[in-house]
């Protein structure tokens, strides 16, 4: 459990920092995005501030995918099946930010890794 915790921690903090390297992720925040933000992306009336909610969202997934590729993840953060698009993605962080408006204080990465690793978990490894 506390390796898979960790590894939790390591995968927010390595999104954050690539995430952190682009200015215009970065933007009113300085250095990380948080719920409150991300959620305001989502909930706005202008069309190309939406997708930038929806492209932080395909980034996570994307970091994720690249440092489990690469071997930097030894266990899966979350599984998303094959055939799910970019709008149900962006759907289900969004949905889990409404529902828990308690938590958009938390950095956007951490918020985004949690909604997705809740609603496409990876299948327990029958070799424990």
């Amino acid at each position: 459990m506390r390796r898979k915790i960790r590894g939790f921690f390591f995968v927010a903090f390595a999104i954050n920092t690539l995430l952190a390297c682009n200015g215009a992720v970065a933007q009113e925040l300085g250095t990380y995005v948080d719920g409150n933000a991300l959620f305001a992306d989502f909930m706005s009336t202008d069309p190309q501030v939406r997708m930038s909610g929806a492209q932080y969202v395909i980034a996570v997934i994307d970091t994720v995918h690249f440092l489990s590729s690469t071997k930097v993840l030894r266990v899966p953060v979350f599984c998303v099946p094959a055939g799910v698009q970019i709008g149900q993605a962006r759907d289900v962080v969004k949905k889990h930010l409404e529902n828990h408006p308690e938590e958009r204080h938390y950095t956007a990465v951490s918020e985004v890794v949690g909604a997705l690793r809740a609603a496409f978990p990876c299948p327990q490894s029958k070799t424990k």
